[in-house]
């Protein structure tokens, strides 16, 4: 069945595409499997968690945890388990509009005027890079709006698993915007759990 013409076809198998979403990737391939199973589902007034984990693709898993934190901001921890090698990169996509990408903060803040602002920074456990990649958003048909869109990337050599703690944090302006930092408790991958420490200015979280 024919779904359009060549290039509706073409546009639609690149929205299609796993990398064009907030997700991991190998090699900026589609998954080879979604089988997701949900490990743990928790919430309290103070926090919400949620871990699911999926086997991508061939020899590697990936786990997603995320915390939110006093009903406040969003904490998203990846990690990429097994011995695939490659090029493992968590994609973001942020919303139409300016957006102030600083890669040697691997942050994105977006710049709207009415202060209704939001920090993304992502906190990597090994080397990685942040890449800034094509992005678009569509609410039509055959019609379609630019975006920025970022990926922090790392060069997967051996069987060490990637570990990633990315903050995303409601902010007016970016200029008032919190000092962060976060950090990995657990140096090692531990299928049972994980312990991560998040700083907002003075204030430390310890999430687990």
């Amino acid at each position: 069945v024919q779904g359009g013409t060549n290039d509706v076809v073409a546009e639609r198998n690149w929205f299609r595409q796993t990398m064009v979403h907030k997700t991991l990737t190998l090699d900026n391939a589609n998954l080879d499997s979604t089988d997701t199973k949900c490990l743990l589902w928790e919430t309290s007034p103070k926090l919400d968690k949620l871990v699911l984990q999926n086997p991508s693709y061939k020899g590697l898993d990936h786990r997603r945890s995320v915390f939110f934190v006093d009903q406040k901001f969003f904490v998203i921890v990846d990690e990429a388990v097994g011995d695939a090698k490659g090029n493992v990169a968590i994609h973001y996509q942020m919303c139409e509009g300016k957006v102030n990408v600083a890669k040697d903060k691997l942050s994105a803040t977006t710049q709207f005027e009415d202060k209704n602002n939001v920090l993304l920074q992502c906190f990597p456990a090994q080397p990685s890079n942040m890449v800034e990649e094509e992005g678009w958003v569509s609410y039509a048909y055959r019609k379609k709006a630019k975006r920025e869109a970022f990926a922090f990337a790392t060069d997967k050599k051996d069987n060490t698993p990637v570990r990633v703690i990315t903050v995303i944090m409601p902010i007016e302006t970016e200029q008032s915007a919190p000092r962060i930092q976060a950090t990995f408790e657990n140096k090692q991958f531990d299928q049972k759990g994980l312990t991560i420490k998040v700083e907002v200015d003075k204030k430390k979280y310890n999430l687990n």
